[in-house]
């Protein structure tokens, strides 16, 4: 048949070990650090989302920059 193969005739691929592609500089925020100090980290490592540990490093929340910066906003308007 034409288009058809099989499982064998791809050969096998290399799966990556997890120590090999897992990042062990873990970025987090905890609930005592200033806004514009979570939001200026977020940007720095250019990521959307970021946990929000306790004091044992348990996760309480998933921070959203999106709400961040939306929180922020709404916190400059009341100072104007």
């Amino acid at each position: 048949m034409i288009g058809k193969t099989s499982s064998s005739s791809l050969g096998t691929c290399p799966v990556p070990k997890i120590k090999n592609v897992m990042n062990i500089n873990l970025i987090f925020c905890r609930k005592y650090e200033r806004l514009h100090d979570v939001i200026a980290r977020m940007i720095e490592h250019d990521i959307k989302y970021l946990p929000l540990v306790d004091k044992e490093g348990r996760v309480i929340s998933d921070l959203d920059i999106l709400d961040l910066l939306e929180l922020w906003l709404k916190k400059e308007e009341e100072i104007f």
